[in-house]
């Protein structure tokens, strides 16, 4: 498995399975934000999710593999999803097309 902004459209335009994970704004900060303080940084929510939209906006907006999902990619909203879940979803669509 590999994760990245283009892996799917740029890296491995190929591959077989491609899954685009995404979470509601508010939740991606939330969790960046656990990141952070575990590891002793301190920051607040509204200034990870700033950090995360212009990110976002950069990324997306590059001439250069943008920031999109590759048109095969199964879409996969984890916003209200455990890890563990998610991980079985991936696991069984990987499955499906003779992975693992």
């Amino acid at each position: 498995m590999v994760e990245g902004r283009d892996i799917g459209t740029v890296v491995f335009p190929a591959a077989r399975l491609k899954v685009f994970l995404t979470a509601s704004d508010h939740e991606r900060a939330r969790r960046r934000q656990l990141d952070e303080e575990a590891s002793a940084r301190a920051v607040g929510v509204d200034d990870v999710r700033s950090a995360l939209a212009q990110r976002d906006a950069l990324d997306s907006g590059r001439a250069v593999s943008p920031l999109r999902p590759a048109d095969d990619a199964i879409k996969i909203d984890t916003t209200k999803r455990a890890v563990d879940d998610v991980v079985a979803e991936l696991v069984e669509r990987a499955r499906t097309v003779g992975i693992g």
